[in-house]
């Protein structure tokens, strides 16, 4: 027998990496492309939006780990937990550039 050699995604990856690429396309949309995505294809761009992906990805995933250890995952699905870790960044996102203004 062949087994099938699908692909299988875990979705407590999926979500928070989806949500940190959006995340890092609205910033990049509003700060590198002057409100455009006329740069994204360069090669340096693409570096650099997979490096926020991932710093951002890591950023959520640590967020998630500490709500599971309060116990409030217990009842809060993972989009919800997404969503959550989501606002949180753009908090401290937001906190970053006043403090550095």
């Amino acid at each position: 027998m062949i087994k099938s050699a699908m692909l299988r995604l875990k979705p407590d990856l999926v979500f928070p990496l989806f949500i940190s690429l959006i995340i890092t396309l609205y910033i990049f949309y509003i700060d590198e492309g002057k409100y455009n995505f006329t740069g994204i294809l360069e090669f340096t761009n693409l570096f650099f939006l997979g490096v926020y992906v991932l710093m951002l990805f890591g950023m959520q995933k640590l967020i998630q780990i500490g709500m599971g250890s309060l116990g409030l995952t217990r009842n809060i699905s993972l989009l919800l937990q997404s969503i959550v870790s989501s606002i949180v960044l753009i908090g401290l996102l937001i906190a970053f550039f006043i403090s550095v203004s």
